[in-house]
């Protein structure tokens, strides 16, 4: 006998006399079913939502090149980077996530002198983080591009 298979001696058990005329327990006997029964019909489709709940999660996963929420530790670090380093205010950051770092798009404030527009090449900025065994960032300014090379992900 399967774990899962109803119990037959239980089922003998009941035995009804032929020449009477009250069947009702006798049809409640053969439609009632068991826990194991409902067990058999539930499980492929809890194993099929599990399964389905997987692929759908595999696939909402952010692939190279696709636009990411920062952690707020790597925020902070491309902040200081901006503050220290290129000694700009960071308006706007754009995080991307890349093969083993990150591709960080920053619009800086506009400097008054000389006066520039926001959406100048001078106010814009691209960098690379990458997370060390230690949980900080390693922060790289790359070269100023064209527009055309302007890519996430091509260094």
């Amino acid at each position: 006998m399967g774990l899962l298979d109803a119990d037959e001696e239980q089922q003998d058990e009941i035995r009804f006399d032929e020449d009477s005329k009250i069947r009702l327990f006798e049809t409640q006997q053969k439609t009632s079913k068991s826990v194991h029964d409902y067990v058999k019909h539930f499980l492929p489709f809890a194993l099929i939502v599990i399964v389905g709940l997987g692929v759908l999660y595999y696939f909402l996963q952010p692939g190279v090149g696709d636009e990411v929420r920062a952690s707020d530790e790597m925020y902070t670090s491309v902040y200081d980077h901006m503050l220290t380093k290129e000694k700009r205010t960071a308006s706007e950051m754009t995080f991307y996530k890349c093969d083993g770092y990150y591709w960080v798009k920053v619009l800086a404030q506009p400097r008054v002198y000389p006066p520039s527009l926001r959406l100048d090449p001078v106010n814009q900025y691209r960098l690379t983080a990458k997370e060390q065994p230690d949980g900080k960032y390693q922060i790289t300014t790359l070269p100023s591009q064209s527009q055309q090379d302007d890519v996430p992900c091509k260094q």
